[in-house]
């Protein structure tokens, strides 16, 4: 199946660059004011300086049918005047296309487990984001009308933070517009804004209300409590220093945020160098974030098809096509994302789990993977990645040669998360790049998120210390105030945590472990980037007297370096992409170890709790955290959340 663009309206678009260019004229002080904003708006403009507060407003410039505020210059004071709503604040006819019930168009529907293929859009402007180039043009009823009446099944309008700062009226209306034109089982609307900053835009919706420029972590706060929220991380990659996108050293981790957090935009035809989308999803996977991957079309102008012009479809698995459904899609992260425009789908399923959860810890895993191509395109080959201990490894592959396949197979459990490729035997027009589309991980043995109605407690280390090869093997370093880990295994860390503080009868949700860098560097600076594993320890320690060789004075490892598996349980519980923290960040960012299994089978078994190990996979290269021992840094010392009910 292939879409084709609905033609638009010449009057209208006459009557759009009419009125636009009209604008230009009238209010001189538009182009300044936008200047001072554009670092928000990509778009071929020149870098401008970012200031860092108060935040300049974006123009409105008006889309068909619509009319602007008086936008006043840089420096009177910034007091909109607004069209007077009408009593009931409903959008009039004259600025909004009536809408009329349609059938959904017919469009291919994979199907899974009672699930089906719906495909849209949440990422899109129009001129309420402001006007000119890349900025957004018509008025949003428009974007919802040809959305509806094209082969989307939903769409977000997602317009700048700053369109409505100052400027509720636009908010509120656009609401209003949205559930005008929402209709369960044939096209959902909906609204939501585009938190921007210098860099790392984050698309948020449901939400009653908006918020615009705060620091990253108090943004996080203010999301976890906005009951129901749900963000997305948009367009994840960094261009220059100057650049508004994200990098791998963005992806801090905040515990409330990954409860809202549940999706980040990605598209298989960027890769390394520079690391961007895919790559970016696999950096957010490992620094502990919880999300699906997405497409998205980040449109902004008239006439468009946000499936075939972006050519990034953005699919959710649902039982049926109303808003409850497809916000329940994205919280549970039941997403996948596709070049295909639409067309090619992919869905995976773990022991019965669906994509984008948690699989408890079993012998093994029986993946159940189905991929189908509506323009019946053959599927060439199918891919099973996992972030393991040494990073993206490729684990299985078929090569299917039919327009839909069901993929059956089992592996042994094992840590780390999951996801699935499928890739099509054509390639993209201008770019020679071969079609994909992938799904949400699975995580094996961890916690999708942390019930915020949990109880939480903190537990610090209670003894840690550093083993390594060095020295003959039979250092001690209990008491320094670094645990140091690296060189590919040759230098470890042991940790030991005392849980009887957890309430008897408590129901364990979730763990994570909290380790924080004890060096910064300046930027381009620092060791490479390494991965760290957790692994429980089956046999006792002493802190003061563990060595390389030694578990104890009075007890030797099973192999030297704790690597027998009398010593250690080889089965990975978590990993994490360390990588250096940069000196200019002045919030101590954590590296986050998902310990949810470990800590439960202590519980369950307080005998088996003899710590973990935490051992790299890198080359020569080691890390230093802070230790329990650090007292100059004692909030950033080892500790693990647990979150319970009591």
């Amino acid at each position: 199946m292939r879409r084709h663009r609905k033609a638009q309206s010449h009057v209208l678009l006459a009557l759009s660059i009419f009125v636009s260019l009209s604008f230009c004229i009238v209010f001189g002080a538009a182009p300044k004011l936008a200047a001072q904003s554009s670092a928000n708006l990509g778009g071929t403009l020149p870098p401008p300086t970012i200031p860092a507060e108060p935040r300049a407003y974006l123009p409105f410039v008006e889309g068909a049918g619509m009319v602007a505020p008086t936008i006043p210059s840089p420096t009177a004071t910034l007091v909109p005047t607004l069209p007077s709503p009408t009593p009931s604040c409903t959008p009039s006819p004259t600025n909004t296309p009536e809408p009329t019930a349609t059938p959904t168009p017919s469009r291919f529907r994979l199907e899974l487990g009672g699930m089906k293929s719906y495909w849209g859009d949440l990422h899109h402007h129009s001129a309420y984001s402001g006007g000119g180039e890349r900025r957004g043009t018509g008025a949003p009823a428009v974007h919802y009308r040809d959305a509806r009446d094209g082969e989307v099944d939903f769409l977000a309008l997602t317009e700048y933070d700053a369109a409505f700062d100052e400027f509720q009226e636009r908010w509120d209306s656009l609401g209003q517009i949205a559930d005008a034109y929402n209709e369960d089982g044939v096209f959902l609307a909906l609204r939501g804004f585009e938190w921007t900053r210098s860099w790392g835009h984050i698309n948020v919706f449901n939400t009653d209300s908006f918020v615009t420029f705060m620091p990253l972590m108090d943004f996080y706060e203010w999301l976890a409590s906005q009951p129901g929220s749900l963000a997305d991380f948009n367009h994840p990659y960094k261009t220059t220093p100057e650049g508004y996108h994200w990098d791998q050293l963005d992806f801090a981790y905040h515990a409330a945020g990954d409860e809202h957090v549940v999706t980040i935009e990605a598209d298989p035809t960027y890769g390394e160098p520079p690391c961007r989308f895919e790559c970016m999803y696999q950096a957010a996977l490992y620094a502990g974030w919880h999300v699906g991957p997405v497409g998205y079309s980040d449109m902004h102008d008239l006439p468009n098809d946000p499936l075939t012009d972006s050519n990034k479809g953005y699919g959710i698995m649902a039982p049926y096509l109303t808003r409850e459904d497809l916000f329940d899609a994205l919280r549970a992260r039941r997403t996948f994302m596709s070049m295909d425009d639409g067309d090619l789908a992919i869905a995976m399923r773990v022991n019965d789990v669906w994509m984008g959860s948690s699989v408890p810890w079993s012998d093994t895993l029986d993946f159940e993977i189905v991929a189908g191509d509506g323009s019946g395109d053959e599927i060439v080959e199918m891919e099973l990645v996992r972030g393991g201990p040494c990073g993206i490894e490729v684990v299985e592959t078929v090569q299917p040669h039919a327009s839909e396949y069901t993929w059956r197979l089992t592996r042994p459990a094992d840590g780390g998360f999951y996801y699935a490729r499928a890739r099509l035997g054509r390639t993209q027009e201008g770019t020679g790049l071969y079609l994909r589309a992938f799904t949400a991980p699975v995580w094996i043995g961890q916690q999708a998120s942390c019930p915020s109605w949990s109880e939480k407690m903190s537990i610090y280390a209670q003894a840690d210390t550093c083993i390594e090869s060095w020295h003959g093997g039979e250092a001690n370093y209990g008491s320094d105030w670094t645990m140091r880990v690296g060189y590919d295994g040759a230098k470890s860390a042991l940790l030991m945590f005392d849980l009887a503080g957890i309430p008897e009868g408590a129901a364990v949700t979730a763990a994570k472990l909290y380790l924080y860098s004890y060096d910064t560097y300046e930027e381009g600076q620092g060791p490479p980037s390494q991965y760290v594993s957790a692994y429980a320890l089956r046999r006792p320690w002493v802190e003061d007297e563990a060595s390389w060789m030694r578990a104890s004075d009075a007890e030797a490892w099973g192999g030297p370096g704790c690597y027998d598996a009398a010593d250690y349980d080889g089965r990975m519980m978590a990993v994490v992409d360390v990588r250096p923290k940069q000196a200019e960040h002045e919030i101590p960012f954590p590296y986050v170890f998902d310990l949810t299994s470990m800590v439960l089978s202590w519980v369950a078994e307080p005998e088996s709790n003899q710590g973990l190990l935490l051992r790299a996979c890198g080359g020569a290269t080691e890390y230093s955290f802070v230790s329990s021992d650090c007292s100059t840094k004692s909030s950033r010392q080892p500790r693990l959340e647990i979150w319970y009910m009591p």
